[in-house]
C-alpha cells in the first residue's frame, strides 16, 4: 500500500485531528507499533506534526507516547479491538484462571505462533497482560475490564 493510500485511509476513517492535542492543521499519520509496513487501520492514528515529532524524539516524554498512544486511540474509538486477536486471547486468560502460556493460547485459538507472540507482546506493552515467569503470562485488571466491555457489547 502506498504512503498516500494508508494516510488517506486513516484520515478518512479517523478525521484530520491530532489525538493528543486536538490540532486540525498539519496532521500526519503515525504507526502506533512503530512498524511502518503495518498499515492496518488499527495501527494508524492521526497526530499533528508537533506531537508526531515528540513521539519520535528520544528525549523526555518518549515513554509517555509509547505507553499512552494506544490507550488514547482506544478511548477515541480509533482502535475498536485491542488488536485483531487481542480480545480473543484475553478471553482465554479468563477461561484458564487468569494465567496462560503462548503454547496453550495457540492450542486453544488455533492462531499461528507469530500472531500469538506479537499479540501478547502488544498486550504487555499496553498493560493488559503481564509476564509472571518466563513463558507464563497473567491478565491485569485493565485486561479484565477489556474482556468485560467486549462481553457486554455483544
Amino acid at each position: 500500500m502506498s504512503n498516500e493510500h494508508y494516510r488517506e485511509k486513516c484520515l478518512s476513517a479517523k478525521g484530520e485531528q491530532c489525538i493528543e492535542c486536538d490540532a486540525t492543521t498539519r496532521v500526519v499519520v503515525h504507526h502506533t507499533d512503530g512498524d511502518r509496513t503495518n498499515n492496518d487501520l488499527d495501527n494508524l492514528v492521526p497526530l499533528c506534526r508537533s506531537c508526531h515529532s515528540s513521539v519520535h524524539a528520544a528525549g523526555e516524554g518518549f515513554e509517555h507516547w509509547t505507553e499512552q498512544l494506544p490507550e488514547l486511540a482506544i478511548r477515541r474509538g480509533y482502535i475498536s479491538d485491542v488488536t485483531e486477536h487481542g480480545c480473543e486471547i484475553l478471553r482465554e486468560f479468563k477461561t484458564e484462571d487468569d494465567r496462560v502460556n503462548p503454547l496453550l493460547i495457540r492450542q486453544l485459538t488455533g492462531l499461528p505462533a507469530t500472531t500469538v507472540r506479537t499479540t501478547i507482546d502488544r498486550l504487555c506493552r499496553w498493560g493488559y497482560v503481564q509476564q509472571v515467569t518466563r513463558g507464563l503470562y497473567g491478565i491485569t485488571e485493565s485486561g479484565r475490564d477489556i474482556v468485560l466491555e467486549a462481553h457486554e457489547a455483544k
